[in-house]
């Protein structure tokens, strides 16, 4: 009973920051921002994350060209690491004697 309930809330934890993640990186390309970015961030930060970028100003069509041409792998990276720390945090969990 106990593992099930744990494993209910990876999930649900992991559906939340997919529902963020989404709306930040929509926001985001609204707004002609890195949606991988705002796509991570909104992931770890939830609302937070969404409210800052509602706040930010939009950035002209050659600021976001100099951004994708220049670009960060960065938040992707950071990403991968998050969902691998989850993903192993679970399995130890569940697999545990």
């Amino acid at each position: 009973m106990e593992g099930s309930f744990v494993t209910g809330l990876y999930i649900g934890a992991l559906a939340w920051g997919v529902l963020w993640g989404i709306t930040c990186a929509i926001m985001a390309s609204n707004k002609n921002r890195s949606r991988v970015g705002w796509f991570v961030l909104g992931f770890c930060l939830s609302f937070f994350a969404a409210i800052w970028i509602a706040v930010l100003r939009p950035i002209g069509e050659e600021e976001a060209e100099i951004s994708r041409k220049h670009g960060s792998i960065v938040p992707a990276v950071l990403f991968v690491v998050l969902i691998v720390g989850v993903v192993g945090s679970m399995a130890w969990y569940l697999l545990r004697p």
